[in-house]
């Protein structure tokens, strides 16, 4: 870096897109950095998936969408939430249904499409046509 461009960056004049793309990635690592300490991981093993920062997080064996880590941590929302919509979401998904909500509007009280009852059901179903395919 020469004496211009670090002058550029100091005074804001005319910034150089590679400062700004350093100041993004630099963001979102603090943000990944923050949800960690949040959700008490200990030693995260973390990477960008395809090395797209700001997309998807790999984080141990969870993957996360950035939105839901900034959504999370400007929202303080609490702890326990996170994990019980992403365990319902991979619940939901591990039955086939689709068309669930986001992180975001489970925060704001939006409804799932199905019960925890209806989801028992099609969960005993599924089983039950397990047990045939598999005779």
């Amino acid at each position: 870096m020469n004496f211009n461009q670090i002058l550029t960056y100091m005074t804001g004049y005319g910034e150089d897109i590679e400062f700004i793309k350093l100041d993004y990635i630099d963001a979102c690592n603090r943000y990944v950095t923050e949800f960690c300490r949040k959700h008490d991981f200990k030693n995260p093993d973390w990477y960008w998936v395809g090395g797209q920062v700001g997309t998807i997080l790999a984080l141990n064996d969870y993957f996360i969408d950035f939105q839901d880590i900034r959504y999370d941590i400007d929202e303080q929302i609490p702890t326990f939430k996170y994990w019980d919509w992403y365990e319902a979401s991979l619940k939901r998904a591990e039955l086939g249904i689709k068309g669930e909500i986001n992180y975001k509007s489970y925060c704001e009280g939006a409804p799932w499409k199905w019960s925890n009852v209806e989801l028992r059901k099609i969960e005993e179903l599924k089983e039950e046509i397990d047990k045939i395919v598999n005779k």
